[in-house]
């Protein structure tokens, strides 16, 4: 079969058009679940968006980088009370290391301190190279492995634009 180039291009202009299409569909369906409060029968919704800092000056931001394993390089914004970390598209911090449980561990923030908590994982979690057998305490610049993957706890000073 040869294809002709306004065959090509009208294959393309297609495509182009079905890709809009579902973007478009997609967006629309993630904008009524944020306006209806995506609470209904348990739904949560996660909203991904860029990196911003936060509106206050002076405020920290709290980031976790992975800086080995698969997934190095990638970085995550800590926002909520609760950070699941895992293989599951449920958490916050999803990683694709295949000894990561799918539910592996959660940071809870206790007030103004952060607990990292395993959640009985296979492999087990490690915090600064010492198994997390109970909630532990993390600060800043602590390492946290999970299966083969190191995450870095950073805490970004932000300064005010003058």
């Amino acid at each position: 079969m040869n294809w002709s180039e306004d065959s090509l291009k009208e294959s393309k202009q297609e495509v182009g058009e079905y890709d809009y299409t579902l973007r478009r569909l997609k967006e629309q369906f993630l904008q009524n679940l944020m306006n209806q409060g995506a609470a209904a029968e348990g739904t949560e919704v996660t909203k991904i968006c860029k990196r911003q800092s936060p509106t206050k000056p002076g405020q920290d931001r709290l980031l976790f980088e992975v800086v080995n394993g698969i997934d190095v390089g990638r970085y995550y914004l800590g926002v909520t009370n609760e950070i699941k970390i895992g293989r599951q598209p449920d958490n916050h911090i999803q990683l694709s290391d295949p000894k990561v449980s799918r539910f592996h561990a959660v940071i809870s923030r206790q007030g103004t301190e952060l607990l990292l908590i395993d959640l009985k994982s296979t492999n087990g979690t490690k915090l600064n190279g010492e198994v997390v057998l109970e909630p532990k305490l993390l600060k800043a610049d602590d390492l946290i492995m999970v299966g083969e993957t190191e995450i870095k706890v950073v805490l970004e000073k932000l300064q005010s634009k003058l």
